[in-house]
């Protein structure tokens, strides 16, 4: 790699090009935190599960996080569930979306797929909230067809192995 776009790479991983945007959260529980990200090149931001909790095998559990969200200006924002967590454990997160007019309680869903008990601990890092940009605006339109590609309508792992 030229020594430029080493540089570029790196300013661009580890600096926002854009101003700060301001996400509000209202702690709800004297046990919940404030969402936090673990690098400057994270993605996400971690989320804590403000109590203990027992997830049975094959059973998703809605934990409490004891927060509510207001996203950033034109974003939604959307909890992932740890990927160590989902290879480790086999905890997945199967709902996962936060309206932007959505002022409730967080809650995270969480999945165990395997076949033993997973133990929440109190303060345990179980995902990341992460903002995304959101068309607000969009005008529906009815066509015929749809402009042919070299995908078409292949899905679910036509484009490579899982």
């Amino acid at each position: 790699m030229l020594p430029f776009l080493g540089w570029l790479f790196h300013s661009f991983s580890t600096f926002s090009c854009r101003s700060v945007e301001t996400a509000f959260c209202v702690l709800l529980s004297e046990d919940a935190k404030i969402p936090k990200r673990a690098t400057n090149g994270s993605a996400g931001y971690d989320i804590y599960s403000p109590v203990e909790c027992v997830i049975p095998p094959r059973t998703t559990v809605k934990i409490n996080l004891g927060i509510a969200v207001k996203p950033p200006l034109g974003c939604y924002a959307r909890t992932s569930c740890r990927s160590s967590l989902a290879t480790k454990h086999e905890l997945m997160c199967p709902a996962d979306v936060i309206d932007p007019d959505y002022t409730g309680t967080i809650h995270m869903c969480l999945t165990n797929q395997s076949s033993k008990d997973y133990a929440v601990s109190k303060h345990e890092r179980i995902g990341s909230i992460v903002f995304e940009r959101i068309a607000l605006n969009v005008e529906w339109k009815t066509v015929k067809s749809l402009r042919k590609t070299d995908r078409d309508s292949k899905g679910f792992g036509s484009t490579g192995e899982f």
